[in-house]
């Protein structure tokens, strides 16, 4: 009578928390009290069919509980029958392993503490009813974890859950053997199986982070070609309103082009013409300067008016927003073409990466190197990227200015220094830069272009790799080479 109870207790944990698991694992909704009673009186009865089942067909009674198990599931939560098979397979081979792990439990209880308490022939029946609660405390912990609370979610797509579906087999065919009664020259393969299963469970925890992992970053892939899609439509609604500016200043240009110079020249011809030193050639001199004035200031007007009327990509992050507006600003005070590439989640780098007082301080002190450097050349063009790039995120800042003086570069992070020094540069910005980049274990990599008219000269990237390395680009190794006198800098010539 005690070891049919044992052997259905034994059955009905395996069951009852095969079940639990399943639910688990596809995170499945509210379970309401009548799926709750279904699914013990399910479990009893198939427990019962077990004992039965397993002296005479000792094998294929897994092969059956796992059949049963997975239609009445299928049933119960209106699961697809592939991914409700994948899920049964995982939960009953978790729960085979759970089942191991509070059976060694429950035995180290027993025999160092309750063995003197509970006689020696209810000590089996102690191990059944002992390991049934410990399985329901253990099987409760991986769901407790913020990353695994949600389960394998990721089962939904194709193909996710055959590595899962391999180790649990695995797990049950140790379970088979575990279960089959062995002699005293067996205890190898006893000891072994066990040893099996909890591999096994280790192996389905890591296919599970793995899975999990895998989906989140196939989320967050997702949700930037979202972005990028919104991005888009966002921009092809600001090139036809542009379209329409550019029309009708299309229009006034095509109409002025032709009438100022005619007017200009009218008034040259009338002086030329006429007497120089006449008081009309004077007053027509005078309108002819005002007259230069105008198609110079209507000249700056409609640069002003290009660089002044683009609309910056939004970060989502208010206080980045903020910032790169009132640096767009000081650039077209500069009449500087400012730039905005976003192509990723800065929200998420805010939170994860670095908080948003670094992120600034970056931002500002190299946007305004740039200005500053582009201050004095004819092509004023500044590109800030913010973007995911071989799954790193990093900060890029391009500009059409002057190449950093070689002792810039020898001493970037070790010394203040700065190429515009006359222009109020302190040098302050590319230290702190490099000394955010030092606390992040962020790569510093700094590139010289090949000089191309009205083209970006040089581009400054932080790149978010864990590697902290400062490397340099550049058509000048030798001259660097010589000049640097530390280790951490890597050279690369852009000839090659």
């Amino acid at each position: 009578m005690i070891i049919a109870m044992v052997v259905c207790i034994k059955y009905f944990t395996i069951i009852f928390f095969s079940i639990f698991l399943y639910v688990k694992i596809l995170n499945y909704g509210k379970v309401t009290f009548i799926k709750i009673l279904c699914s013990v009186i399910f479990s009893i009865a198939l427990a019962f069919l077990m004992f039965i089942l397993r002296e005479s067909l000792p094998i294929a009674s897994i092969v059956i509980m796992i059949a049963l198990l997975g239609l009445f599931m299928t049933t119960l939560t209106k699961t697809k029958l592939n991914i409700s098979i994948t899920a049964t397979i995982i939960s009953t081979g978790m729960s085979y392993a759970i089942l191991t792990l509070s059976a060694v439990i429950s035995i180290f209880l027993y025999v160092h503490f309750l063995q003197s308490i509970i006689s020696e022939k209810y000590a089996e029946l102690f191990f059944s009813i002992s390991t049934f609660f410990i399985e329901g405390l253990l099987a409760n912990i991986p769901f407790r974890f913020s990353r695994l609370k949600r389960g394998f979610t990721f089962l939904n797509k194709r193909g996710a859950g055959s590595l899962g579906i391999f180790i649990g087999t695995i797990l049950l065919c140790c379970a088979i053997i575990l279960g089959q009664p062995t002699g005293e020259e067996s205890s190898l393969i006893v000891i072994m199986s066990a040893l099996g299963i909890l591999i096994c469970l280790v192996g389905i925890i890591s296919f599970w982070r793995s899975g999990i992992k895998k989906s989140y970053l196939e989320y967050l892939q997702a949700q930037e070609l979202e972005e990028l899609r919104a991005q888009i439509a966002e921009k092809e609604e600001q090139i036809e309103e542009l379209m329409k500016h550019n029309e009708q200043l299309s229009s006034i240009i095509h109409r002025d082009n032709k009438l100022i110079p005619a007017m200009e020249l009218a008034v040259r011809e009338c002086i030329s013409s006429s007497e120089q030193n006449s008081e009309q050639a004077i007053k027509r001199t005078a309108i002819l300067a005002q007259l230069a004035d105008e198609t110079a200031e209507r000249s700056g007007l409609i640069s002003t008016y290009q660089i002044n009327n683009k609309k910056l990509p939004s970060t989502k992050v208010f206080e980045i927003d903020n910032l790169l507006r009132y640096l767009q600003n000081k650039a077209a005070e500069e009449q500087v073409m400012f730039d905005l590439i976003i192509a990723c989640d800065v929200k998420y780098m805010t939170t994860e990466l670095l908080d948003q007082s670094k992120m600034r301080t970056i931002l500002a002190d190299l946007i305004e190197n740039a200005i500053i450097a582009v201050r004095t050349c004819k092509y004023k063009s500044i590109l800030v990227s913010i973007v995911l790039i071989e799954g790193f995120y990093t900060i890029s800042i391009e500009d059409s200015g002057v190449d950093f003086q070689i002792e810039t570069l020898c001493n970037l992070g070790l010394e203040k220094a700065t190429t515009h020094a006359d222009d109020g540069g302190s040098g302050i910005g590319l230290f702190s830069t490099f000394e955010i980049m030092k606390l992040l274990n962020a790569s510093l990599i700094i590139n010289e272009n090949k000089k191309i008219k009205h083209s970006f000269t040089k581009k400054i990237t932080i790149r978010f790799d864990g590697k902290s390395e400062y490397i340099v680009n550049t058509k000048r190794v030798a001259e660097i080479a010589n000049a640097a006198q530390r280790s951490d800098m890597i050279l690369n010539d852009i000839l090659q």
